[in-house]
């Protein structure tokens, strides 16, 4: 028996697959079996600006494409809220799901950060709203304190950051305070103020 093409993996679109059989007093038939393979029936992936799209076919078969960035200049915008990686399952749909365009963007570092924090602290002393001098006592206090923790909280050695205390503002606001009156349950009951529906 004869074949026109051998075992193993064919091409995308159709292929003629013909075998002739003879026996020794020289009859032969022929069949032809006509395979269609088909691609991957995921849509199309839009190039990702500044940016191209990297496909195989993994290990299952199944066509798997990565977004890349044309330059190491480049990085995938919002890398953190969706996958460069995507997999055409059997099911025709991209997994992860394509759910905004994935597109290139310049990295750029900036030189500085600054970074907001707030503390509340409740004074029981009155009238500190309006004393200015407490309020500076208190800012001091704070900026004295602070100065030489905030340097370690961006752990230098491990990050290769510097941190440092820009500013402290002191703000006082005045709590109102609302006074709640409990009563014990009663069994003694206001007949006349009641209404009464059957």
């Amino acid at each position: 028996m004869n074949r026109s093409h051998e075992f193993g993996d064919m091409p995308f679109g159709q292929t003629r697959v013909q075998y002739t059989a003879s026996d020794a007093t020289g009859n032969s038939r022929t069949c032809v079996i006509v395979v269609s393979v088909q691609d991957n029936f995921c849509p199309q992936l839009d190039e990702p600006k500044y940016g191209f799209i990297n496909c195989d076919m993994n290990l299952n078969n199944l066509k798997e494409c990565y977004h890349e960035c044309n330059s190491q200049r480049y990085g995938i915008a919002m890398h953190s809220y969706m996958e460069s990686y995507h997999v055409c399952e059997d099911d025709g749909v991209w997994h992860p799901a394509v759910r905004l365009p994935i597109d290139c963007s310049h990295q750029r570092y900036s030189n500085e950060l600054i970074k907001g924090y707030r503390m509340s602290y409740r004074l029981t002393t009155e009238n500190t709203c309006n004393d200015t001098n407490f309020l500076e006592s208190v800012r001091l206090h704070l900026v004295a304190r602070l100065t030489p923790r905030v340097p370690h909280w961006c752990r230098p050695r491990e990050t290769g950051i510097n941190c440092t205390l820009v500013s402290v503002e002191v703000t006082c606001v005045t709590e109102e305070v609302i006074e709640v009156t409990t009563a014990s349950p009663s069994n003694n009951y206001d007949y006349d103020a009641d209404e009464y529906y059957d």
